[in-house]
């Protein structure tokens, strides 16, 4: 497992380093390095942050997170758990 994420850890270094110095949406680069440890670890297969196959599924994986959260914010909100953590969501 040490080795997967070293190996994304050396990926994510050398995206950096590519920039060098320019600003850029690190964001992106993160969620890309943390899926590729997490489909490695379940999948044995990591894809090259360029892959269009993988892009796209990030891009998939943006959307079902909207939706999930979205229908969990109309859930929290419409008073079926009756809990004060319903303001965590409020963003």
């Amino acid at each position: 497992m040490e080795t997967r994420i070293l190996m994304e850890v050396e990926e994510m270094i050398s995206k950096l380093r590519e920039h060098q110095g320019r600003p850029f949406d690190v964001k992106q680069l993160i969620k890309a390095c943390v899926s590729n440890v997490i489909m490695n670890m379940l999948f044995g297969h990591r894809f090259d942050h360029s892959d269009p196959t993988f892009q796209q599924l990030l891009h998939n994986l943006d959307e079902l997170a909207a939706i999930f959260l979205r229908y969990l914010r109309y859930i929290l909100r419409s008073g079926f758990f009756h809990t004060s953590e319903t303001n965590l969501l409020d963003n």
